[in-house]
């Protein structure tokens, strides 16, 4: 293990360890819990494990933590998003060949929820231990009639409950922690995710976490009695051994292919459509509509004068885009519930996209929908319409 220090954008020192030789083709940033530090057990654990897979390792302590030279007056959100901002910096410098990812428990994946919700990042890997996704909320529950006593009275209050060192609380970062919900800064797309979390937790509620996977799309892996520490037999090595299958298995964007389908692919294709059409925009139309959808959809004579895009995951068809008129106007465009927010719809639409022979690429879009393709560049036309039943906003790219 090497230490170093390295220069943060606050005007502080951060303290780091790393284990990196400079070949390495992916390096995990470990961002600690709160009261903790880079050389955690679970850290030390993550350290150790990942480079017998030939994946390096950056940790570091963040404001008021470990090593670093600042009190709590430093501990605030920017601050830490700062902190991991310069150490991703860092450590593409040492390395800008390798590929980076996250590697975080408790406080610090909530901050690393945060950072890649609200910040330019490299990583698109992120495995979450015991996420305090609502970190608000925890802080709010445990904050004593005495501490808001002193938070109001001296403007901060000084924690030592089994923390490496104690710990200056300040109103300020109290109100960082009020103006920064995961649940409301969370951004479709922006990484990959995998959660491990122990249904005994008593610092940071299974409930939240599965909130939060259903929202995200992370695949949250539940370990029946572990608490927030996670000791239960065994529980270190569950979480070391669910960290190095997420890293070293390919990425889900790596392992779909965009292509256009074959004639016999077709129908697949559209028996999915029809599938997450019902799952998510047949609630908002009437009877008439889902009729009309479905009459579209079946009909060849409307179908066969579309050029449909798949997305595949190995042979398994789980997003389709389908264009008319020379691929300038969006006809269909649907992935499947277990592949939301992994890019796939913006992956659809690039190849859409390269395709067209337009500058402008037009789309009806149904209500909800309409923030997907906000999102992809598109701007609504005109109010929202009603034909056959068929709710739809007008919508167009340009190029």
């Amino acid at each position: 293990m090497k230490k170093e220090i390295i220069q943060g954008e606050n005007g502080y020192d951060i303290p780091c360890i790393n284990n990196l030789i400079g070949n390495e083709k992916l390096i995990v940033i470990i961002s600690h819990g709160f009261g903790s530090n880079k050389e955690s057990p679970t850290a030390e654990a993550v350290l150790s494990a990942l480079p017998k897979h030939g994946i390096g390792t950056f940790s570091f302590d963040f404001p008021a933590h470990g090593d670093s030279p600042v009190d709590g007056v430093m501990l605030r959100i920017r601050n830490c998003l700062n902190d991991l901002a310069a150490v991703e910096a860092h450590v593409r410098e040492l390395n800008p060949m390798a590929k980076i990812a996250y590697f975080s428990s408790s406080f610090g994946a909530y901050i690393s929820l945060i950072y890649l919700s609200t910040c330019a990042h490299a990583g698109r890997k992120s495995f979450l231990r015991c996420a305090a996704v609502d970190m608000p909320g925890i802080i709010r529950r445990n904050i004593t009639p005495e501490h808001r006593a002193e938070l109001d009275s001296k403007g901060f209050v000084m924690l030592d409950e089994g923390y490496v060192r104690p710990l200056k609380f300040t109103r300020e970062f109290l109100a960082d922690l009020d103006s920064h919900d995961v649940f409301k800064h969370y951004r479709s797309g922006m990484a990959e995710l995998a959660m491990v979390h122990g249904t005994a937790d008593e610092t940071a509620p299974v409930d939240d976490a599965r909130r939060f996977a259903k929202l995200s799309g992370a695949a949250l892996t539940e370990v029946e009695g572990a608490d927030h520490g996670f000791q239960v037999p065994g529980g270190m090595d569950r979480i070391v051994g669910a960290a190095v299958r997420f890293f070293t298995a390919p990425s889900v964007n790596e392992q779909i292919q965009i292509r256009k389908l074959a004639q016999p692919e077709i129908p697949e294709a559209l028996r999915l459509v029809w599938k997450v059409f019902m799952e998510f925009e047949a609630p908002d139309y009437c009877e008439e509509g889902i009729r009309s959808f479905k009459s579209f959809i079946d009909s060849k004579e409307m179908t066969g004068g579309l050029i449909l895009y798949g997305a595949l995951g190995g042979e398994k068809i789980v997003g389709v885009a389908a264009t008319r008129n020379n691929g300038n106007h969006i006809a269909l465009l649907f992935v499947d519930s277990q592949y939301h927010r992994r890019g796939i719809g913006r992956k659809l639409f690039e190849a859409v996209l390269k395709n067209s022979m337009s500058g402008h690429i037009t789309v009806h879009s149904s209500p909800f929908a309409a923030e997907v393709y906000r999102h992809l560049g598109f701007s609504d036309t005109g109010a929202e319409q009603l034909r056959d039943g068929i709710r739809y906003i007008p919508m167009e790219y340009t190029k």
